[in-house]
């Protein structure tokens, strides 16, 4: 197995019916590279990993195989921790350098996000990310809706496709830029359907198998003509890469994965054989049964004598316990060096005296929120070429609302969270404090990050809050300070509306000086 999959280029700079089955041909030489390693990794987080074909050549009839199966709790982690809130789009500012109607792309972005939810949009985001996270890539399709599908105001498809059965080739310039998108599938007889993808065009390319005798014949043919005009002009398959090696997020720690799945055996198979150790018998006989034979089970004791008269019997078992404290040390070491080279917290108990933030530091909370943050940043790329191919079948459907077709890509910017109640009191109180200061309301919700669709919120929110800020400010004009009470003073200076983390003292010296 190689490690990472292998990005496919061309040295081909545009797709034609003259060349699309040569470009194809090409590419499928390395995807099905890449298809054995994503069938490797599909199988080995399901639980298929080497341990069970193990072969124990020292009493082979103990050989217990047990699997931690480290690779499913990694990415579980991963996608509970990096892809547990859905991704929502958020208006990326309130000035650009095109003139824009703030509430128009406002009402715009929420009808987006409307049209999201009806496409099951973080549901999808889910089957889509367990391809990411175990595979290295991940593939979406993006297509205007049907007529006779149409039920609500949603008017694109959004489906992810099995990274088994699809690709993407590139150009071999110095752009690296998506050539041609490829989905197939392969029916019962062995015949293969390819959809190829271009900017302009769409072909379907049929691979027929034909066995005569012993031999087996290909033919290849483009079925649909010259193409079918590609609508929107895009191509409609986006890459998504959990990093830019192209691997899974257990793959950099399989060795040792599979080194404790030994070690974990072995201990398990340390116990049985102790059970079932074997005895020595020196100098001695055993009683046999009527027929003559040991009632001792085969395989289960060892007979010896010696020559010569006056030797002493003796019987014992032939044992050697391993050392269970040296095990549990090497089998921990292991976990702690799968979790830290994968970014997963472990599960220590808290000590006393330690802080919030100083536990979040040594348990490997903060690695794994700054690896979720490089790893949005890839996300993010590839969520705005989804964006630009909806945007592009917005254009040109009459039945889109004018403030989504108005939509600029530039408008736009997909929002992830995470974390979303943790220390919310905190959060709360910051928000607020920015919107009293004049914030945007928009940019302080985002920033807080309370919430998993700030665009909505601050559409529900808006009119109330600026209700509030402007009776405030009206009160702070005519209020006399020297009349209220020691606790509105303290609450005025504080500047909170309720305790939070700051308010507690710090396990450092230095902390309340």
């Amino acid at each position: 197995m190689q490690f990472g999959r292998k990005q496919i280029y061309t040295d081909v700079m545009q797709i034609t019916k003259d060349n699309v089955v040569k470009v194809l041909r090409d590419a499928l030489v390395i995807h099905e590279q890449n298809r054995s390693d994503i069938k490797f990794l599909l199988d080995y987080e399901r639980g298929l990993q080497p341990i069970d074909n193990r072969i124990k050549e020292i009493r082979p009839e103990i050989n217990i195989k047990v699997k931690d199966n480290m690779a499913a709790e990694i990415t579980e982690f991963k996608l509970g921790y990096e892809w547990g809130s859905p991704i929502r789009y958020v208006q990326r500012a309130n000035k650009g350098i095109r003139e824009n109607n703030k509430d128009a792309d406002n009402v715009g972005i929420a009808m987006l996000n409307e049209m999201m939810e009806e496409e099951n949009k973080p549901s999808a985001d889910q089957e889509l990310a367990r391809f990411i996270e175990i595979c290295g890539v991940g593939y979406r399709l993006i297509k205007a809706k049907p007529d006779q599908y149409r039920f609500g105001s949603s008017v694109v498809d959004i489906l992810t496709l099995n990274p088994m059965n699809t690709f993407i080739v590139y150009t071999n310039d110095v752009y690296r830029r998506p050539i041609m998108g490829v989905s197939y599938i392969t029916d019962q007889n062995g015949n293969s359907t390819y959809g190829c993808y271009t900017e302009d065009t769409y072909f379907e390319v049929k691979n027929i198998s034909k066995i005569k005798g012993e031999s087996k014949r290909q033919k290849w043919v483009v079925s649909n003509g010259n193409g079918r005009k590609n609508i929107p002009a895009a191509i409609p398959i986006v890459e998504y890469i959990n990093d830019y090696d192209r691997m899974g997020c257990f793959e950099r720690v399989i060795s040792e994965i599979d080194a404790l799945n030994i070690v974990t055996s072995d201990r398990v198979n340390d116990i049985v054989q102790c059970v079932q150790s074997l005895l020595w018998v020196h100098n001695a006989e055993l009683p046999k049964d009527e027929n003559g034979n040991s009632t001792v089970r085969n395989g289960a004791l060892i007979e010896t004598k010696s020559t010569g008269n006056g030797h002493d019997p003796k019987m014992a078992y032939l044992s050697k316990e391993m050392s269970q404290d040296g095990i549990q040390t090497l089998t921990q070491n292991f976990i702690d060096r799968i979790h830290e080279k994968t970014n997963v917290p472990g599960r220590q108990e808290q000590g006393g005296g330690s802080t919030g933030s100083a536990m979040s530091l040594s348990n490997g909370w903060q690695a794994a929120e700054l690896s979720a943050l490089k790893k949005s940043q890839l996300t993010k790329k590839s969520e705005k070429e989804c964006i630009r191919i909806m945007l592009e079948i917005f254009s040109n459907d009459p039945d889109v609302p004018e403030e989504v077709r108005n939509l600029r890509l530039a408008d736009i910017e997909p929002k992830f969270d995470r974390n979303r109640t943790y220390d919310l009191a905190t959060k709360v109180n910051s928000w607020a404090t920015l919107i009293q200061n004049g914030a945007d309301l928009l940019k302080a919700t985002e920033l807080a990050g309370f919430t998993t669709d700030a665009q909505q919120f601050v559409l529900d929110s808006e009119e109330m809050v600026n209700k509030l800020l402007e009776s405030k400010l009206k009160g702070s004009e005519t209020v006399d300070t020297a009349s209220e009470g020691e606790n509105d003073k303290q609450t005025i200076m504080d500047g909170k509306n309720m305790p939070d983390m700051s308010d507690q003292p710090q396990a450092t010296p230095f902390a309340n000086a």
